[in-house]
């Protein structure tokens, strides 16, 4: 049970409030953002905030059980919130707290509000509209573990133990653009379909930092991203990336013969299809 402190009581127990709300921000990327909707800059819990009375926000409803709430929240974009991170995804999956203070005395503590996830970005005038959904979300995920003919580790991952940033990652450059998402880079020299499955990072530009999935990649270096909802603007000739070979989880051409890794395979290549098991495919 949350307990609010004496002075914010006492605030409350006047019937004239001056509450204003308290949102903190915290990217899946690490970086943290914090704003009041009030006037003034302000420090709360020891942790700076910055006056942004440009967002609005939906009333709060708190629910009983297992039902999700959700809320909308909406953002104008300005030098600290940047337009492209929008656009380019970094702020989906991103954690948002709540909280109300008393904008004519800080010192009297806030007020707790439940934690959201950022679900959905839609873009309105002048800003972003954020779709925010409780932690009670995380709970309807789906997190068992079905095995079939495929591998079910994810290639380089604690279980799986590819050295993928040691052998199976290239720095390469980008040198022609055909669209937002294909373009050709030099210096992979990897067979066609090799990095298919895997993802490209690039250094700098609107999409540094971020895996992008491959869909598609010749021999001859032209690269086809699967993200296009995601790919906001076509990359630029002379950007330079890594990008890491793709396993699609096949035992015999993937964990055996690619990655030699057949010790590690986690799935059950051995196992019958339905239709043999229904006497179809004798």
């Amino acid at each position: 049970m949350k307990m609010l402190g004496s002075s914010m009581d006492e605030h409350i127990a006047t019937g004239c409030t001056s509450l204003a709300w308290a949102v903190k921000f915290t990217r899946t990327d690490g970086q943290v953002f914090r704003f009041v909707s009030g006037t003034r800059n302000v420090t709360l819990d020891g942790e700076p905030y910055l006056a942004a009375p440009g967002f609005e926000l939906t009333s709060i409803t708190c629910t009983l059980g297992y039902d999700v709430d959700t809320l909308q929240l909406v953002v104008l974009t300005d030098t600290d919130l940047e337009h492209a991170d929008f656009l380019a995804g970094r702020w989906h999956g991103c954690r948002v707290e709540f909280n109300q203070y008393n904008w004519a005395d800080p010192t009297d503590g806030f007020i707790p509000w439940p934690t959201y996830r950022v679900a959905d970005v839609r873009r309105v005038l002048g800003g972003f509209e954020l779709e925010l959904r409780d932690l009670r979300q995380l709970l309807r995920q789906d997190y068992t573990l079905t095995t079939g003919k495929t591998c079910v580790h994810r290639l380089g991952d604690a279980l799986c133990q590819v050295d993928v940033a040691g052998s199976y990652t290239y720095a390469v450059t980008v040198s022609a653009v055909a669209s937002r998402l294909v373009f050709t880079v030099t210096g992979l020299g990897q067979p066609a379909g090799w990095c298919v499955g895997g993802h490209i990072t690039f250094d700098d530009g609107l999409y540094a930092g971020m895996p992008l999935l491959v869909s598609g990649q010749t021999a001859g270096g032209v690269i086809t991203l699967a993200e296009g909802d995601r790919i906001v603007e076509s990359v630029v000739i002379g950007q330079t990336a890594s990008i890491t070979a793709g396993c699609r989880q096949r035992a015999n051409l993937d964990c055996e013969t690619k990655f030699s890794n057949i010790i590690n395979f986690l799935g059950a290549r051995h196992a019958p299809s339905s239709s043999r098991l229904a006497g179809s495919d004798v």
